[in-house]
C-alpha cells in the first residue's frame, strides 16, 4: 500500500478499499434483476472508474498488461469469420469488460489495499457462502424442504436424486469453482490465525467451504481438491514433500476420474452367463474338465448415454476444424449447438448451450490464434505468481494460496468457461497488484 498517498487523499483511500470490498462482497451475488445480465457488482463499476482516475496513479505497463492485451486482440480476428458477428461483438465487449475490471482493481489495490487484505474478504466471503449453503442442506435433510434459491432437487446419474447447492451463484458449476478458488485462501486464515479462538473459526471455516464443494455434487469438486492439495503442504511443517505428493498424486487421480465420467454415464449393466461351444475344452494341468461340451463364458453388456459435457466438446472441435485459425466468431457457439438440436443430434434442450470448456470453447470460437493468446494469459499469470511466491513470509503464503487457487480452476477448466468468473480476474488484479 502506498502510505504517503492514501494519507494525502484519505477520502480516496477509504472510498477505494470500500469500494474493491464491496466488489468482492457482491460477485457472488446473482440474484438480480438488472438487463443484460448485469450483476450487482457491475453497477460499482463507474465508482471503481472514477476512484482509480482521482488516485492518479504512478501507472506502468507491465508484462502482465500485456498479456490482457493480447488475449483480448488475439479474439479480434475471430470477428471477421463469426457466423454470428453481432453477438461477436458483444462477446468481445464482455470480454474488454473485465479486463477493464482486472485493471481498475488492481490499482486501487496497489495504493490503498494489500493482498493479504483481499485474500482475507475473499475467504470470509466463500466461507459465508458456504455455510448459508451448509444451513440450506440441512434443512432439506432434516424437513425435506429445498430451498429453490440456494440449491436444486434433480436426479443425477450413480447417485439418483439429490439436492445440489448452488447458493448465490447461478449454477452448482459456478459455485464449487468459486470455493475451489477460494479454499487455499481459507486454510492460509487458518494457518495464519493469532489466537485459538480465531483458528477454530477458520479451521471451522475450512470445513464449511469443503462440506459445500461436495454438496454441490458438481465434477468442479475435483479442482477444489487439488488446490486443497497444493496449499496444505506449504502450512504444514512436518513431512511436507510426503504429504504433499500423497495429496498431489491423490488429486490427480481424482480429476481424471472425474473427467472420464464426464464422458458417459453407466445407465445399466447386465452379466450373462453360457457355454461358448466353439472353443474345445484344452488339456492344461490345472483346468477343471466337467465333461460339457464347449467352455463356460461370460457376456456383460453397458447400457450408457454419452454426456453433454462429451459431446459440446465433440462439436467444439468440429466448429474448429472449419475455421482452424479464427474460429467461428465469439460468442458464436449457439449456432453449432442450434444446427446440431436441427439435425437431430441433440434434444432442444441443448439448442442455446455454451461449449463448457475454456480451451475447446476458446478453439472453435477465436482458432488457434486465440487459444494461443489465451494460453499466454494463463502461463504468464501462474509463471509470475509462482515467482514471486517463492519466500517464506505472510505475503508469500497469501500469494501462494492465490495461486493454488487459480491452478484448481485451470484444472476444472476444461469443463466450465473460467473466463467469465470476476474472481479469476479479481486474482489476476491482485497478483497484478505486486508489479
Amino acid at each position: 500500500m502506498n502510505e504517503d498517498r492514501t494519507q494525502a487523499v484519505p477520502f480516496i483511500g477509504r472510498a477505494a478499499a470500500a469500494l474493491v470490498l464491496s466488489y468482492i462482497c457482491l460477485s457472488v451475488v446473482f440474484w438480480s434483476p438488472l438487463p443484460w445480465n448485469m450483476q450487482w457488482c457491475d453497477v460499482l463499476f463507474a465508482a471503481l472508474l472514477v476512484l482509480a482516475i482521482l488516485a492518479r496513479p504512478p501507472f506502468r505497463l507491465s508484462f502482465l498488461d500485456v498479456l490482457v492485451i493480447a488475449y483480448l486482440c488475439s479474439a479480434v480476428p475471430s470477428l471477421a469469420t463469426s457466423t454470428v458477428p453481432g453477438s461477436s461483438v458483444i462477446g468481445l465487449t464482455k470480454q474488454a469488460y473485465l479486463a477493464v475490471v482486472y485493471g481498475l482493481v488492481a490499482v486501487l489495490v496497489a495504493q490503498f489495499l494489500t493482498p493479504s487484505q483481499v485474500a482475507r474478504w475473499l475467504a470470509a466471503v466463500a466461507a459465508t457462502v458456504a455455510g448459508v449453503g451448509l444451513l440450506a442442506v440441512a434443512i432439506f435433510f432434516l424437513t425435506g424442504v429445498a430451498i429453490p434459491r440456494l440449491g436444486v432437487v434433480m436426479p443425477l446419474p450413480y447417485v439418483g436424486r439429490v439436492y445440489r447447492l448452488y447458493c448465490t451463484f447461478p449454477s452448482p458449476e459456478y459455485l464449487v469453482n468459486f470455493l475451489a478458488f477460494a479454499t487455499p485462501l481459507v486454510v492460509i486464515q487458518a494457518h495464519g490465525a493469532t489466537t485459538a479462538r480465531e483458528r477454530m473459526l477458520w479451521m471451522g471455516a475450512v470445513a464449511a467451504v469443503l462440506g459445500a464443494s461436495c454438496f454441490s455434487i458438481a465434477h468442479g469438486a475435483a479442482g477444489a481438491a487439488l488446490a486443497f492439495a497444493l496449499i496444505v503442504p506449504r502450512v504444514w511443517q512436518r513431512r511436507r514433500r510426503l504429504l504433499a505428493v500423497t495429496l498431489l498424486a491423490s488429486s490427480i487421480v481424482l480429476v481424471a476420474a472425474v473427467n472420464v465420467l464426464l464422458v458417459f454415464a453407466v445407465r445399466d449393466v447386465e452379466m450373462t452367463t453360457s457355454r461358448n461351444l466353439s472353443v474345445e475344452q484344452r488339456p492344461y494341468p490345472y483346468a477343471v474338465d466337467d465333461g460339457r461340451p464347449g467352455v463356460p463364458s461370460v457376456r456383460i453388456e453397458v447400457a450408457y448415454n454419452v454426456m453433454s459435457y462429451w459431446f459440446l466438446k465433440q462439436l467444439a472441435f468440429e466448429a474448429w476444424q472449419r475455421e482452424p485459425w479464427t474460429g467461428v466468431g465469439l460468442a458464436a457457439f449457439h449456432g453449432e449447438t442450434g444446427r446440431a438440436v436441427e439435425q437431430g443430434r441433440m434434444s432442444s434442450d441443448y439448442r442455446a448451450t455454451d461449449p463448457h470448456s475454456t480451451w475447446l470453447g476458446r478453439l472453435a470460437e477465436t482458432g488457434l490464434v486465440g487459444t494461443a493468446g489465451l494460453a499466454a494469459l494463463w502461463v504468464g499469470f501462474l509463471g509470475y505468481a509462482r515467482h514471486v511466491a517463492r519466500g517464506r513470509t505472510s505475503r508469500d503464503d497469501v500469494l501462494a494460496a492465490f495461486t493454488a487457487g487459480l491452478v484448481g480452476v485451470l484444472a476444472n477448466s476444461v469443463n466450465v468457461d473460467a473466463m467469465n468468473f470476476r474472481f479469476v480476474w479479481l486474482a489476476f488484479a491482485v497478483l497484478r497488484s505486486t508489479k
